[in-house]
């Protein structure tokens, strides 16, 4: 049997028995993350392995390679060298140190793909702009080879609402008559009115005084020696691996957050519902849904964009993410230079555009989106919301959400589209949007990831892909 050369992205093995289940695949590298690289030996036997985060020897030890490297090789893959900086900042803000990784990783991947005759690349994950996912799907995608990548629209710690995209248009894949498992509409939405009822609870930290401890007072004798250390002590104990925190980073990132969340008390306000108002959610920063899988990254420009076509007598409610000042305390790994991706600036140039008003972060984001005359977003689960409440919504992500596909949705390519989809809202104001095509979308570009599950079965998804070759 000829069976196709496939590169495999899968940090969390979900996907990877059904990939080899079908019989037609030889894995010429697997992603995955470094603590599955004995189960996948145990496992699978000897797959090429690499890791999404290594250490610095390890690093160039797998990205080792005699390729030559040329200067119209770095100028074709400018977009990747764009998503991978911007990613590697969420660990290291020395530019020298991320553009050495991503041009040692670009010529390991030029070579590995000219010595190899790589037929697909799969990615299990969200596109994160990483150099283990948005480098090789770029390669791919500039030699015309095909890269399908999972993506979620919706979902908890529970389950998602995932779709498959053919990464090299943008493309949702049909999957109406691929097994898969399926969900229940009904129960999904349901679950969402639950978690809707539960966020009514008062937003913030489950054991402040345990958190307060873990990264400050816990984190005193650290940062008295990092104090006293010398320059060349401080160098020795620098990291192998870039993602992990430095013990005396962790009050100084914790402070800033809390400053930060002081700060948007401050400038945020309780809605008035009976104006109208577009409602932007923010996306939690950093977060890989607005990393690198959308065209357009920027909440600040989308809103700027909202901003100029908003009538005088419309606002635009913009409320911070829940968990964007409060999910350190189930990750600390989201300290690692929190600076970078929210300051004062970001809320005081958006304070700046005319219309919008940044809200209580402690108000309930349904009532946001059912008093709403519209819903806009890059993507997730508040245009399933507002769907649902049959508001209209502006969908800016281009490619990474099902309700793209919905027939009346408003979806964004172009600045004009911004206007068009504006003007045409006020006209019909306060026209309900029904979706009738809900839920025929559902059943033909969604699928359920459940996260309680150890693996998602997908023999069939993989049959038909392996057959478009």
């Amino acid at each position: 049997m000829n069976r196709k050369n496939v590169i495999i992205i899968d940090a969390n093995l979900r996907f990877l028995r059904s990939v080899i289940a079908t019989n037609k695949v030889h894995i010429s590298a697997l992603i995955t993350d470094y603590k599955r690289a004995e189960q996948v030996k145990q496992e699978f036997g000897e797959i090429p392995q690499y890791y999404r985060f290594p250490t610095d020897s390890q690093f160039e030890e797998m990205h080792s390679t005699d390729y030559n490297l040329t200067y119209e090789d770095i100028e074709t893959y400018r977009s990747a060298q764009l998503k991978v900086e911007h990613f590697l900042h969420r660990y290291v803000l020395e530019i020298a140190t991320i553009q050495n990784q991503y041009f040692t990783a670009l010529a390991f991947w030029l070579g590995f793909f000219e010595k190899n005759n790589i037929d697909m690349v799969f990615s299990a994950e969200i596109e994160h702009g990483a150099i283990w996912d948005s480098l090789i799907m770029e390669i791919a995608r500039v030699q015309n080879i095909p890269v399908y990548t999972i993506s979620v629209s919706s979902g908890n710690f529970r389950k998602s609402l995932a779709s498959v995209i053919h990464f090299n248009n943008k493309s949702f894949v049909n999957l109406s008559n691929i097994v898969l498992p399926r969900p229940d509409v009904t129960q999904y939405l349901t679950n969402l009115h639950q978690d809707s009822l539960n966020s009514t609870q008062k937003i913030g930290f489950k054991h402040p005084y345990k958190y307060f401890y873990n990264t400050r007072i816990k984190r005193i004798p650290h940062s008295i020696r990092n104090f006293f250390s010398t320059p060349y002590q401080r160098y020795k104990k620098l990291r192998e691996r870039i993602d992990i925190l430095s013990q005396f980073e962790i009050p100084k990132s914790a402070k800033y957050v809390d400053d930060l969340k002081n700060l948007y008390d401050k400038l945020s306000k309780v809605p008035n519902y009976n104006e109208k108002y577009i409602y932007v959610p923010l996306h939690q920063d950093p977060e890989a849904v607005t990393m690198a899988r959308p065209t357009l990254t920027s909440s600040l420009y989308m809103i700027k964009l909202l901003s100029l076509y908003c009538p005088k007598n419309w606002k635009i409610y913009v409320k911070e993410h829940p968990v964007q000042f409060f999910i350190y305390e189930k990750s600390e790994y989201f300290l690692k230079n929190a600076h970078y991706f929210r300051t004062p600036r970001f809320y005081k140039t958006l304070k700046m555009l005319k219309n919008v008003e940044l809200i209580d972060i402690q108000t309930n984001s349904n009532k946001l989106i059912a008093n709403a005359s519209a819903v806009a977003s890059i993507g997730g689960s508040s245009l399933i919301q507002a769907a649902i409440d049959n508001k209209p919504i502006i969908i800016f992500g281009g490619g990474i959400h099902f309700a793209e596909l919905l027939k009346d949705s408003f979806t964004i390519n172009c600045v004009k589209d911004v206007g068009n989809a504006m003007s045409q809202i006020i006209k019909d104001y306060p026209k309900k949007y029904f979706y009738e095509d809900f839920e025929d979308i559902i059943n033909s570009y969604v699928f359920e990831i459940n996260y309680q599950e150890q693996e998602t079965q997908c023999v069939d998804l993989f049959h038909r892909l392996m057959e478009s070759l």
